[in-house]
């Protein structure tokens, strides 16, 4: 992972969100009190355990919809709006605690710096490890960027379907975009149980 900047004090860390990170559409923010490089991984909760990693995929994707399950089971007292997709269901397991695939990204660098020091940690030695603020810049291109012609130009009306299968799409260069997946699609509840 590349170092963009180190911030020695809260002015310097909102100088550096506002004038060393590129004008692109997406910044996602995640804040750790450990480093990457001081063998904290960027990993998921759900990855932190290790019984689990050794575990086969098919039945860890049952053990994750069994607690899916539960969970779900539990929450109609919980909730005033029911999840509608396994992603929904996910989301609000992260939440209240649940491990899950999901890692809590933000587009607050502020809430990003809360989170890398508000339970500041101690080495074996009595020091303190340095907190870090990752950032994800993400610049997919847009729908008018993906349908331009070969000649440069865009069309003035289009109907969508027509737009979106009969049109070249362009794939996007390294330059257009830097992202990471985030998360993986959940499994359904046929694919746990198999």
């Amino acid at each position: 992972m590349t170092v963009l900047a180190t911030a020695s004090s809260f002015e310097n860390y909102l100088d550096i969100v506002r004038n060393q990170l590129p004008a692109t559409r997406r910044i996602y923010f995640r804040g750790q009190s450990r480093r990457v490089g001081a063998g904290h991984v960027l990993r998921p909760t759900i990855g932190r355990y290790s019984h689990l990693r050794e575990t086969a995929l098919r039945e860890r994707l049952k053990q994750e919809r069994d607690l899916l399950d539960v969970f779900e089971n539990h929450l109609i007292g919980h909730v005033r709006h029911w999840p509608l997709s396994d992603w929904q269901t996910l989301a609000i397991a992260q939440h209240h605690g649940l491990p899950t695939r999901f890692m809590d990204w933000t587009t607050n660098p502020l809430v990003a710096l809360y989170f890398a020091t508000r339970w500041p940690t101690v080495n074996d030695d009595g020091s303190r490890p340095d907190a870090a603020v990752y950032v994800l810049i993400s610049d997919p291109p847009t729908l008018r960027d993906r349908l331009k012609m070969p000649d440069g130009s865009v069309p003035r009306r289009f109907s969508a379907p027509a737009a979106l299968v009969g049109l070249p799409m362009q794939p996007a260069s390294a330059a257009q975009t830097v992202s990471k997946r985030l998360a993986a699609t959940p499994p359904t509840r046929d694919q746990a149980r198999r």
